[in-house]
């Protein structure tokens, strides 16, 4: 056998086996390409549908979550607006009964109003929040309850008011009447910062 046939068919063999594998690498590289550029679209379009959905689920939450805020917000400025309306009846009560403080009828007029006002804070303190219902507190237990109990130890049944207890009991009024403005106007300030305007 001759050396120059055997290089040649060797060179030759691995010419072809060179470019069938050339060919074949090809192929596989194209083949393999196409299959990632497949997977690669699939895999953008169902991120793209992820996060749409996604999307959709945090617009939906945040509806549920603003329309339940927005009727709380709701619920709270109704009762700051019927509290501060309580208050107002309580003032005109108060200041009915203090040109007659003899008279029953007045008194009773004004144990209602501070029943009404008392009753709905009570009631509806849960939509208020810790300070307020500590300053609603203060202003009822202290200064009205006070003030009424203190009225129904002064004031004699059985002869005329004398002037050192009319004076204590106008000085008293006085006192009521200054809690309740201070009173309006704490709820005035809550009611505007609920509303979103606390310009004074």
């Amino acid at each position: 056998m001759d050396w120059n046939g055997i290089f040649k068919t060797l060179g030759s063999t691995a010419i072809v086996v060179a470019a069938i594998v050339y060919i074949a690498r090809q192929v596989l590289s194209h083949i393999l390409s196409r299959d990632l550029q497949k997977y690669k679209c699939n895999l953008d379009a169902t991120y793209q549908a992820e996060i749409e959905r996604l999307k959709n689920d945090l617009r939906l939450k945040s509806f549920e979550h603003e329309t339940k805020y927005a009727k709380l917000h709701e619920k709270h400025a109704f009762i700051i607006d019927e509290l501060y309306k309580r208050l107002l009846c309580l003032e005109k009560a108060t200041d009915k009964w203090s040109s007659d403080i003899y008279n029953e009828e007045l008194l009773t007029v004004f144990e209602n109003s501070l029943d009404s006002y008392s009753d709905f804070i009570n009631e509806n303190r849960i939509y208020l929040d810790s300070n307020s219902c500590a300053l609603l507190d203060k202003f009822t237990n202290y200064n009205v309850v006070v003030f009424f109990c203190k009225m129904r130890q002064e004031l004699p049944h059985d002869r005329p008011v004398l002037l050192p207890e009319q004076e204590s009991i106008n000085e008293s009024l006085c006192e009521l009447r200054k809690s309740i403005m201070d009173m309006k106007q704490s709820i005035e300030y809550l009611f505007r910062s609920i509303i979103g305007s606390n310009s004074n």
